[in-house]
């Protein structure tokens, strides 16, 4: 189906644009019956690039209002039951304002945080995990969508969402179901440049929308107009694709995949080519026992064994692929941490600073070539082991995730780190390894933290620099 100016569902002009429609899709009122009426709450005047005006001092004033909330709000709940029914609904309403303000002023504080490199500098394992390290009740799954939304606003093309975020006319959940929804629409819409499909969304907002509302739009922009469109260019339509998974109320985990066309079709076919029934033999008849299994079920178990080879088919450790890395580094800088002097060379001429290839012999196969005063080899160590196998399998159990206080980054996407570091003598066992994140390994490293393994777990101490205080010990070459 084509859609042209002459056609009566097309706009004379594209949401937020001085030009003319994009070909295709429809002013709200005609296809989806959502009317927005010239100066009502819609969003669609909201220039892009728009922003805020903040006065020099206001950031002080802001910080005052902000620690004085929540004492003068504590008790307020209870004094509601001195109100009359009017009274109580204003303050209802007034109490749900404050919320949806202080949520869209922590996404936009967020932002600044990761703008200014605050949560990096911080020891959190990223601004999800900073936002829960600074809370005394705040659940995952909130803490990833303000996440989510901060990361969002912070992106040059979402200038335009950044600004009705401060306006105070979209809260920071609907703002990330916009970012997730528009791609999906596009792929509907190919000749729809994204600021317009963004604009067409941000038009048909007004209060008491809701995220499901808008999940329901892009579901009927691509019924109406995907069926008619040539098949979706499979880069574009890779852009849409997500991976998703909820813990049902049973204990089971529903996971929900959005794949192109192609990528669709390779996994549908790998997953069929496993999934056939299995018939059994009877030990005591010899006769053929039908699969037991349904369909659904031999897809799951056809997913499960297709991972489980691509598993097997990676490094062990650590479930990703390690480097073999040798490096030539001198003996102070190997066997002492003076500050942020010393460094190493590899094979093929990268320069490391000393943390760098201490943190390296416990994530990958390090050889270490220790040079004397003169620059000559003093030393050709013996490949650095890292934890594999059984050791790094008790050690998953043990510690279930990174062991960072406040971390909980699964196995799979944690290296095994040595608590007494290889360069003062520590053995790779499991009273002397721990899971750590990528980001928290780094830390570790380069802030010299240290931590004492027990039977049941890891305590960390952060004191800064305790690691650069181990006794040096020489490793035997032999």
């Amino acid at each position: 189906m084509n859609f042209n100016q002459d056609d009566q569902r097309i706009s004379g002009h594209a949401p937020g644009s001085d030009g003319p429609g994009f070909g295709g899709l429809p002013e709200p009122v005609d296809l989806l019956g959502y009317v927005v009426p010239e100066g009502s709450g819609g969003l669609a005047g909201v220039p892009a690039g728009a922003g805020s005006d903040v006065s020099p001092g206001a950031g002080v004033a802001a910080l005052s209002v902000v620690r004085e909330a929540p004492v003068a709000m504590r008790g307020v709940g209870d004094a509601c039951g001195q109100l009359c029914d009017t009274d109580l609904d204003n303050a209802a309403r007034a109490l749900l304002s404050a919320r949806e303000e202080a949520e869209r002023s922590l996404v936009l504080a967020l932002a600044d945080g990761l703008n200014r490199g605050v949560v990096a500098g911080s020891d959190s394992g990223g601004p999800r995990q900073w936002l829960l390290d600074r809370a005394v009740f705040l659940e995952p799954g909130e803490a990833s969508r303000i996440t989510a939304a901060a990361e969002a606003v912070n992106r040059p093309e979402n200038a335009r969402l950044r600004a009705v975020l401060v306006a105070g006319e979209l809260s920071a959940s609907m703002l990330v179901t916009v970012i997730r929804e528009v791609p999906k629409a596009m792929v509907a819409l190919p000749d729809a440049a994204r600021d317009e499909v963004l604009g067409y969304y941000l038009q048909v907002i007004e209060p008491g929308f809701t995220r499901g509302d808008l999940r329901g739009l892009t579901k009927r922009i691509i019924a109406e107009f995907g069926e008619d469109q040539a098949p979706a260019d499979e880069e574009k339509a890779q852009k849409a694709e997500s991976l998703s998974w909820t813990e049902l109320a049973s204990g089971l985990f529903e996971l929900v995949a959005v794949l192109s066309p192609g990528h669709a079709a390779e996994i549908i076919e790998a997953i069929t080519a496993l999934s056939a029934p299995q018939p059994t033999e009877d030990p005591a008849t010899g006769e053929k026992v039908r699969d037991p299994r349904t369909p659904g079920k031999r897809r799951a178990d056809a997913l499960l064994e297709i991972v489980g080879a691509a598993a097997r088919c990676t490094d062990a450790d650590a479930m990703r692929s390690t480097a073999k890395v040798i490096v030539t580094m001198g003996l102070d800088a190997l066997l002492r941490r003076l500050g942020n002097g010393g460094f190493g060379v590899t094979a093929t001429g990268e320069v490391l600073d000393a943390t760098t290839a201490r943190r390296l012999a416990c994530s990958a196969d390090l050889i270490p070539v220790v040079l004397g005063g003169d620059g000559q080899p003093l030393d050709v160590g013996r490949e650095v082991r890292t934890f594999t196998g059984g050791v790094r399998t008790a050690i998953i159990v043990r510690d279930k995730h990174c062991s960072f206080p406040g971390c909980d980054r699964p196995p799979g996407w944690c290296e095994a780190h040595h608590v007494i570091p290889w360069w003062a003598g520590g053995q790779t066992r499991k009273d002397n390894g721990t899971l750590l994140c990528s980001r928290h390994h780094h830390i570790v490293h380069a802030r010299g933290y240290l931590a004492k393994v027990t039977d049941t777990g890891v305590v960390w101490d952060l004191t800064p620099d305790r690691m650069s205080n181990l006794p040096p010990q020489r490793r035997d070459a032999a």
